[in-house]
């Protein structure tokens, strides 16, 4: 047995997992309507994927916090595409085994909303520079008011706070804005 209490094959893998492919291979055709899987078998494909290349992932911004965790933000401003995805799954996959890293991703959360908030804080009194920080997020959400649109807005809201931040925090907070497509 091994340390977590479950026989292995001499080969390391735990048994069950050879009795299962076995049985797939075996009755592969059989077992996937049994689990809703619809389409027929041409092959069995391989299940063990060695690959040694060295690569170098660039992604957007990794934070260490003080808890010791590591945080992943993947910013997209463009359409995320089915061919992204793959890269996107192996950043995720390798900062999650390196590091135990959390990601987060911006287009689940909604633009429209955050810029509604700020528009109806801002008629009940200035606000504050982490809401600004926010509205600089809002065109790699998502939503159905356009991209441009949030852009636009964003860009008023900046300018209503003129007298209650300081000038060149909101020229630099400005200048993310422009810089959006």
């Amino acid at each position: 047995m091994n340390q977590k209490g479950k026989d292995q094959s001499p080969a390391g893998q735990p048994l069950e997992d050879r009795a299962l492919k076995s049985a797939a291979a075996l009755f592969g055709e059989e077992l996937l309507p049994l689990i809703g899987m619809k389409g027929r078998v041409l092959r069995i494909a391989p299940t063990e994927q060695v690959k040694l290349p060295q690569m170098d992932y660039m992604e957007d911004f990794n934070y260490e916090m003080e808890d010791g965790s590591f945080l992943h933000l993947e910013f997209e401003s463009d359409r995320i595409l089915i061919k992204d995805l793959p890269r996107y799954r192996s950043y995720e996959s390798l900062m999650g085994q390196q590091f135990g890293v959390k990601v987060i991703r911006l287009k689940d959360q909604n633009g429209d909303q955050v810029i509604r908030e700020l528009e109806k804080r801002q008629q009940e009194g200035p606000l504050a520079r982490k809401d600004l920080l926010k509205l600089l997020l809002t065109p790699l959400m998502s939503g159905k008011i356009s991209q441009q649109e949030r852009i636009s807005r964003g860009m008023k809201l900046l300018r209503q706070e003129q007298v209650n931040q300081d000038p060149e925090d909101l020229a630099r907070m400005e200048s993310v804005l422009y810089t959006w497509p």
